[in-house]
Parts: structure tokens; sequence; C-alpha cells
């Protein structure tokens, strides 16, 4: 290796060549960088050892599982994330001399948010401001520390639950975005269906169908089931609320939703039944990088976020929780990925 020349590499390195080397740090292999950025893994090899050779040190451990960031790489992986964001503000301020807010937002959040609230916040937005172009990042529970350290998202969206008011994020600031409740799911015509509550003892004796164990939710059911004095026993566990829902509907055991994540189809084959316990409270977040000021682009998304905080929760809707009609199921929401 050579030393760093300062004017080699402002004359050789172009922009392309500082963005494969951030896809190889936040992929951790060359090949799904070069995959990622539709380029061939050799082109993507040469740039890396083009871009070591001018600044004169090794950037990666070649390791058999991946590519390693060396010291002197995060310290190169932090200054090129400087000038990307530079770049990201520079066209933010530019786009506010044109016509209208311009701009991208990446917003990181769980599936059944996406579902219940953000598919219909976006086709609003979209409407409203169609030069702001958001790219949904769907994650079963998206870490916003790792995602603010890449710079891969500026907004993310989270659930708690329970007695928690507000968790605390590594390097974000975070502010409630609404409050949602968890329901009961059976099957209609179930002994449970009739019942003006249920606890959660109630669900597991009927056969609890869970979700992932490493999942906040999960995370919550188990807390609540030891402060009661017995353990969380499921009859079936699965990946998605949707596989869940499938289970109830054959008869095959009963689960715990968010209210608004049921589609249409379900309602001729399922009840809903309410959960008072506070366990069943479940809090939704927003979180922004903290110490810099979001984008033109995320701050007009954040304000409507925001608006939407002010004026709206399912905790206060009525609803009747065995029969559901046509109102109830107008609030369903279905997304697909975004760009």
């Amino acid at each position: 290796m050579g030393r760093f020349d300062v004017n080699a590499l402002v004359r050789k390195v172009d922009l392309l060549t500082l963005k494969l080397f951030l896809t190889v740090v936040e992929e951790g292999q060359l090949a799904r960088a070069a995959s990622r950025e539709h380029i061939v893994p050799s082109a993507v090899t040469k740039r890396i050892q083009e871009l070591e050779e001018l600044i004169g040190i090794k950037l990666f451990h070649r390791a058999p599982k991946g590519a390693v960031l060396t010291p002197g790489g995060r310290v190169v992986a932090r200054h090129i994330r400087t000038i990307f964001g530079g770049i990201d503000q520079m066209r933010d301020e530019i786009g506010e001399f044109a016509d209208g807010p311009r701009g991208y937002v990446r917003v990181a959040a769980n599936e059944s948010i996406i579902i219940e609230f953000l598919a219909n916040e976006i086709h609003r937005f979209a409407t409203e401001y169609p030069d702001i172009e958001i790219e949904l990042l769907p994650q079963p529970n998206p870490d916003m520390s790792r995602h603010f350290a890449l710079g891969t998202a500026d907004i993310g969206i989270f659930a708690s639950y329970g007695a928690a008011r507000r968790i605390a994020v590594q390097d974000a600031d975070v502010s409630e975005y609404r409050t949602d409740q968890l329901v009961a799911v059976v099957p209609r015509g179930h002994d449970l269906a009739t019942k003006p509550e249920i606890s959660l003892r109630d669900l597991v004796d009927a056969g609890l169908i869970g979700l992932r164990p490493a999942s906040p939710f999960m995370d919550n059911l188990r807390k609540a089931a030891d402060s009661e004095g017995f353990s969380l026993r499921l009859k079936y566990e699965v990946t998605t609320n949707e596989s869940a829902r499938a289970l109830v509907r054959a008869g095959l055991g009963v689960s715990i939703q968010p209210r608004g994540v049921l589609g249409l189809e379900d309602y001729a084959r399922i009840s809903l039944v309410p959960l008072t316990q506070l366990w069943a409270t479940r809090r939704l977040s927003v979180a922004v990088q903290a110490g810099q000021p979001p984008s033109a682009a995320a701050s007009t998304f954040l304000a409507q976020l925001s608006h939407c905080q002010a004026g709206k929760s399912h905790m206060g809707d009525a609803w009747n929780p065995v029969e559901l009609g046509a109102g109830e199921a107008s609030d369903i929401r279905s997304v697909s990925r975004i760009r």
C-alpha cells in the first residue's frame, strides 16, 4: 500500500466507487453488494482495490463469511457517509427552489404497521406531494440505531407494548405516533366469541398461535404470562399475522393481533374479542436521527405523521367484538413495496 494521495483520489475516484464501497459495508459481502448495485462482482472488487491503493490502507479483511471493515476502513466509511449526506442535503435544498417540496424519504417499519396505518398515509402523501418519493423498508423489528449509523433510513416507526410510554433508541429522537389495541382473534362460533373480554390464560388454554420468538410482541406476551403466574404455551408458531389468521379460520386455534391488520376475507369466519389488560396496549413511535435535522422531504412526511397523531387512535373507536360490519371492514389496509 502507498500513502494517501489526495490529488489522485480526487482525480481518479468517482461517486459510484464510493457508493459501491458503502454497499459492501452494508451487505457484508462483495457478491451481495454487486447484485444490489447490478454490477458484476469482479468490477466491485477492482474498484475496492483501486480505492485501497489511493487511500493507502486495507479497507476490508476478507473472511470466509464476507468482508469485514478494518479499523481504517471504519474511518473511511464514516467520512464517505458524510459526503453522501452532504449530497442528499444539497439535493433537498435545491429541490426547495422548485415548485413544491421534492426529495426522497426512506421509512423503516414492520409490515403490520404498514398494513394498518402507513399504506393510506403514504397514498395521501403521494397525492399531495408527488415529487417526494417514499421508499418503504419492511422489517420484522427495525433496528433504528443500526439504520441511522449506516445511513440507510431517514425515519423509523416501531411498536412497544404494555406500560412502556416511550422506548429509548440510541442516537435517535423518539416521539409517540399513535396508540393501538391488541385483540383476540377466534373462530366464528367458538365458545370464547361471546365473552365480553378474554384473558391471556383463556387464549393459551384454547390453543394460542404465536409469532416468531424473537419479537417484541412475543416478549410482551411472555412477560404478561409470567406476571399472571403461568408459562406461555403455544399450539403453533408462524412467522406472519396472515399465517396465524389462516390457522384461526381453519379452526386450529386462536391468535392475538393488532386490530387493524385484518382483511375483508377474515370477517366471515372469525370473531374479535377485546383484551382489556394493560399488556394489550400497543404504542407506535417515530424515530429520527438525533442531532441531525431531517431533510425537507422527511420533515414534510413527519408533519403528516404528527397531524395523524393529533387526531387518530384506535383505542377510542367503538366496535362490536363479535359482529363487525362493513364500517369496520373499511379500516383494513393493504400495501406492497413502494418505491
